[in-house]
């Protein structure tokens, strides 16, 4: 079987990801409402349009990675996944409390903390599943400590979309993107140190977060070092 192909999408805020397969399409988040247009433009880039996305399956319900599902869904009738532990926020249209893990997620709250469009996933996952029924050979494991509801997904050759786990480089991966580093903020570092140790035992090689990378598996065990112990 041919191997999905893994395309990132550089939003304002954070990264997308299209995961194009023998017989499919999923769109891995969507940024905010105003990125729609940079995803339609890397769907066309691929000789695709918004009708061939089989699934948007959210990494987590924050607004930079949810805000312009209700217009993609509105546009193109997209079938929708989230985690289920993150469902509240997405019918609030609203991020749960932000808790920053250094200075900079406080500063950084003001312009990160918006409101977004709400609207009802059609799938809310509560177990790793797989993908194959969207075309797409690959499948979901649940990562949480960003979120409760945080999920990655794993592809057969050891590449993995992994949302916000973590990071790479500052600034939300402007400078130094190859570098990991703890996400600006997150509901539990713990459990954050238990996804990561997940996502290395099952072999992923090449992480895709939500804002940098992508990521060598040798360069997170030698950032989290200390933790994954």
């Amino acid at each position: 079987m041919r191997p999905v192909q893994l395309i990132p999408i550089k939003l304002k805020l954070s990264n997308a990801y299209l995961l194009i397969g023998h017989n499919g399409v999923v769109l891995v988040d969507s940024g905010m409402a105003s990125d729609v247009e940079a995803i339609e433009d890397a769907l066309l880039a691929q000789n695709l349009s918004g009708a061939d996305i089989k699934l948007i399956l959210h990494t987590h319900g924050h607004s930079d990675h949810v805000g312009g599902t209700a217009t993609l869904v509105k546009r193109y009738q997209c079938t929708t996944a989230l985690g289920a532990a993150d469902l509240k926020q997405v019918l609030a249209g609203k991020n749960d409390k932000l808790t920053p893990t250094r200075l900079m997620g406080k500063w950084l709250i003001p312009f990160v903390d918006k409101p977004f469009t709400p609207f009802t996933p059609d799938w809310l996952l509560q177990e790793s599943t797989s993908l194959a029924s969207f075309g797409v050979d690959a499948d979901v494991l649940f990562t949480p400590g960003h979120t409760p509801g945080s999920l990655s997904i794993l592809l057969a050759d050891g590449r993995a979309v992994v949302g916000d786990v973590l990071m790479g480089g500052y600034m939300g991966g402007q400078f130094f993107p190859h570098l990991p580093d703890y996400h600006y903020f997150a509901d539990d570092l713990t459990q954050i140190h238990t996804s990561i140790k997940k996502l290395v035992s099952a072999g992923v090689n090449t992480w895709y977060p939500g804002h940098g990378g992508p990521l060598t598996t040798k360069a997170v065990l030698k950032r989290f070092a200390k933790v994954l112990v």
